[in-house]
């Protein structure tokens, strides 16, 4: 009788799993494009085998993102008359993702619906970056354009990155949609290879390495090959992938990275502007400004983080008719899922634009949140409160950028601009004529309440003052779009940049190794030109591409080339030692690409640590690892799936305890 209720039991509780995964699966529509358009719509059609794309991103964070889509699809019906759509993902030909809007379904026409769009290739799972975590950063993006309608624009005009400085609009939408990517891997039911990424040291020690290969060719002085910025295309993604989680959860994008002073009083600071924007600064470098800080995605992310994660958000629900709004009841509402929907009902009534807008809208909506939202704020933001001034942009003609990141040798340039109450102390120093005393008062002058309050400040010299009328008429000029700045990133144009800079750095390099050929024997110098491109092709490949041992990109070349030519001359029975002359010569064209390809055998610095970098790195570093307790960062305690993590090992160790520490997910 025991077994046979048991069996029973057991049959409801499967067909209540089954029934739920069922509701899931219809929130989620896998489609794909068909390669035709109509009306300048793509069409799609049902991916026919959706399976393995169900079967991840129903379970997990996604899984739970599904479930407030739907709840989030009731209360735009209830509030807008929108008819409830399951949530789409396309999986098409273009490669990173996005939120579109518009599609043919077969002949059935959606002008007004938000899909996400996805590579078809995408890795689902198991690595960060994949696919259950990008899905529900770009559903988030597609939830908040429903919910708070186009956002205004703003006065950045550069591609967003983790840690580039960029606007508080830019930030806002792409920070709350990376906070997300965070609480896939964190998710107890993720796929077991995603959870297990915390723990994946190796990931963040090729980021940390490649991050600091990246800074020597910056600080370089005379080394002509940059080997990271030449192959920046090829690592930085990944990095900023490892970042998104350990460099956003350790708030690294807070601190303001101590720039090296040559690179701020050099003639170009577009190295400066670089290490500024790439290398994430350390846990005692000081806080930027509230307002930098929030015109930083990296930030932002790390906001909405605390947010989502904090216990007291969590806990506290609201009347009854609240919930009603997305037609359902506080107790059918999980903690997460009560932090978001009080996020959705504050962003569709602000339709916000910023982060500051969002917090304001949600504290004046549950006026009970209002300390906590102030607490968790403060936590992120170095105990600065909310920029209450406005935005107020210059655009620096003497300072061009690259179009993103990407574009290391500005192949398509950029002013640089910024806003006067968000600036930096490299903001104001890249402006002729402000010395670093004159931008710290200006600093201090913040914040401004139009521009005439800064110009007409006694501490600005006359010349200074010209300078800024000067940009914020430059900046009229971008605003009305009549600048020559480019509106689209040329991909074939940045990689050109690339390529003949490594095919230069190729043919050069070919010289003295043919040289040396050619005062060993080789009679004829076209062929040692030959045999010293083809060394230097395959050691470059080896040593910037493959991670290898330094014995490997050495014998390559021999085994490739070497072997061959002596077996040849042996079957050609040539004089004793011609076989042995083969392999010595690919000996030696290895060894002279080994030299001037290989790490270890570059210039620490292209010139040498500066003498103070050097102090400070090795106070970072014992900071970080410790010295007999001499500094303990925080082991967070995930109590969402009763596991820790430990910060020692990695360079985004959390600084700080956070405040609040929620119920998780």
């Amino acid at each position: 009788m025991a077994g046979r209720l048991a069996f029973v039991l057991m049959g409801v509780w499967l067909s209540v799993v089954s029934g739920v995964e069922a509701a899931q699966s219809t929130q989620l529509a896998v489609l794909t494009t068909t390669g035709e358009t109509r009306d300048g719509l793509p069409v799609v059609a049902p991916l026919p085998d959706p399976g393995p794309h169900l079967d991840v991103l129903t379970r997990g964070f996604s899984g739970r993102l599904l479930h407030l889509w739907a709840l989030e699809q009731e209360f735009l019906r209830r509030q807008t008359g929108t008819a409830p759509e399951p949530a789409y993902l396309v999986l098409s030909d273009r490669r990173g993702g996005f939120p579109q809007v518009g599609f043919y379904l077969g002949d059935i026409r959606k002008p007004d619906v938000g899909w996400v769009d996805v590579h078809r290739d995408s890795t689902l799972s198991g690595r960060l970056g994949a696919l259950d975590q990008i899905f529900p950063h770009e559903l988030m993006h597609v939830m908040v354009s429903q919910l708070a309608g186009p956002h205004r624009r703003s006065g950045g005009n550069q591609i967003h990155a983790v840690g580039v400085r960029t606007d508080p609009v830019t930030a806002f939408q792409e920070g709350f949609a990376e906070h997300v990517q965070i609480l896939a891997v964190d998710d107890p039911d993720a796929v077991p290879t995603t959870h297990r990424l915390p723990g994946d040291k190796a990931a963040v020690t090729r980021a940390d390495e490649a991050r600091h290969r990246y800074m020597r060719d910056l600080r370089g002085r005379w080394w002509p090959l940059e080997r990271e910025r030449l192959l920046f295309l090829m690592w930085y993604t990944k990095s900023e992938q490892v970042a998104r989680y350990h460099g956003i959860k350790a708030n690294v994008f807070a601190h303001a990275p101590v720039v090296p002073e040559r690179l701020l009083t050099s003639a170009d600071p577009y190295r400066a502007y670089l290490w500024n924007s790439v290398i994430p600064g350390e846990p005692d470098d000081p806080i930027r400004p509230v307002g930098a800080l929030l015109s930083t995605e990296g930030v932002v992310a790390h906001v909405f983080w605390r947010i989502a994660t904090d216990g007291a958000l969590q806990a506290r629900f609201l009347d009854a008719q609240f919930y009603e709004q997305f037609g359902t009841v506080a107790s059918a509402v999980s903690p997460l899922e009560n932090v978001y929907l009080k996020m959705f009902a504050a962003l569709h009534i602000s339709k916000a634009s910023t982060t500051t807008e969002l917090l304001r809208a949600w504290a004046t909506l549950v006026p009970s949140d209002a300390a906590d939202l102030d607490r968790v704020a403060r936590a992120a933001l170095g105990d600065q409160p909310l920029p209450t001034a406005p935005e107020i942009w210059l655009a620096n003609g003497a300072l061009r950028t690259g179009t993103s990141l990407f574009d290391q040798y500005r192949q398509q340039p950029r002013l640089h601009t910024f806003d006067i109450n968000a600036a930096t102390q490299f903001d104001w120093h890249t402006v002729p004529g402000v010395s670093a005393p004159l931008a710290q008062r200006l600093l201090a002058g913040v914040p401004y309440a139009s521009l005439d309050d800064l110009i007409n400040s006694p501490d600005v010299p006359t010349a200074v003052r010209t300078n800024i009328a000067a940009m914020a008429v430059a900046m009229s000029t971008l605003e009305k779009g009549t600048g020559d700045e480019a509106e689209s990133l040329g991909l074939w144009s940045i990689a050109w940049a690339y390529l003949w800079r490594l095919g230069a750095f190729l043919i050069v390099a070919t010289i003295p190794g043919a040289w040396i050929l050619t005062r060993v024997g080789v009679r004829r110098p076209w062929v040692a030109g030959l045999i010293a491109f083809a060394a230097l092709f395959m050691v470059t490949a080896l040593t910037w591409i493959v991670t290898s041992p330094v014995w490997l990109p050495f014998l390559a070349p021999v085994v490739a080339g070497g072997v061959p030519w002596a077996a040849w001359r042996l079957v050609r029975r040539q004089p004793g030692r011609s076989p042995a002359l083969a392999l010595m010569v690919w000996g030696l064209a290895s060894a002279s690409a080994v030299v001037l390809t290989y790490p270890c055998c570059h210039p620490s610095s292209g010139g040498g640590v500066e003498p103070e970098d050097a102090e400070r790195q090795l106070r970072n570093h014992h900071d970080r690892h410790g010295a007999q307790g001499s500094r303990t960062h925080h082991q967070e305690s995930h109590e969402h799936h009763g596991a820790e993590t430990s910060h020692h090992d990695h360079p985004y160790a959390e600084p700080h305890q956070q405040a609040g520490k929620g119920h998780g997910v």
